[in-house]
């Protein structure tokens, strides 16, 4: 198993440098269409970089969704993952 930090949006999402990736897994998780992986070490420039490509894709949608996740197999019911939810 490993971990996966995605965002997710009904918007298509462009890749950025070596930290966002096409993530092609978001419908296992979500409705929303299209996702990016997030791969960084943290940084304050970084972290500045992402809260400023978040700001841009909500320009052309109402909502941004991010998940941290581990990567894995599971039961529908048995081992569904729990989902917390913040507007």
């Amino acid at each position: 198993m490993s971990i996966c930090t995605f965002i997710a949006s009904d918007r298509p999402l462009s890749e950025v440098n070596y930290f966002l990736y096409s993530f092609r897994d978001v419908e296992d998780y979500t409705d929303k269409k299209y996702g990016v992986g997030l791969e960084w070490n943290y940084t304050e420039g970084r972290a500045k970089q992402i809260v400023e490509y978040v700001k841009t894709a909500l320009q052309d949608t109402d909502v941004i969704e991010l998940w941290h996740v581990w990567l894995t197999d599971y039961y529908e019911y048995e081992d569904s993952p729990v989902i917390h939810r913040k507007s």
